[in-house]
């Protein structure tokens, strides 16, 4: 995804560029495990193995990391199952409930539209 940071008017979230995959079938991370997060979510180590370290990765690297990193940490079951519980932004959730009808809904289609 791009963005336009030049466009008058525009605030951060419309400009920040996010990483979403173009299948869900792209995200094969591992199911547990630890691992460490890289600087940009914050750097720290997370256990994969557990729905609160899932929670955290998932939070932080939907919000900051790029698709390939995204790819390779996120794991496609794990996701769809915690969806409701990863803490994300209303853009980042607009964009994924958008692009994956498989994901469980967290915004209503109105408001997904005002975040598209």
């Amino acid at each position: 995804m791009t963005s336009n940071s030049d466009v008058p008017g525009q605030r951060y979230w419309q400009a920040k560029p996010y990483a979403v995959p173009d299948s869900l079938e792209d995200l094969h991370g591992p199911t547990a495990g630890t691992i460490p997060l890289p600087r940009s979510c914050r750097g720290t180590v997370v256990d994969l193995g557990t729905a609160a370290g899932r929670a955290m990765a998932y939070s932080r690297l939907l919000d900051e990391i790029d698709l390939v990193s995204l790819c390779d940490v996120v794991n496609k079951d794990r996701l769809v199952e915690e969806w409701e519980t990863v803490t994300k932004s209303l853009r980042v959730a607009a964009l994924w409930e958008e692009r994956f009808l498989e994901l469980p809904r967290t915004l209503s289609e109105d408001r997904r539209r005002q975040f598209l």
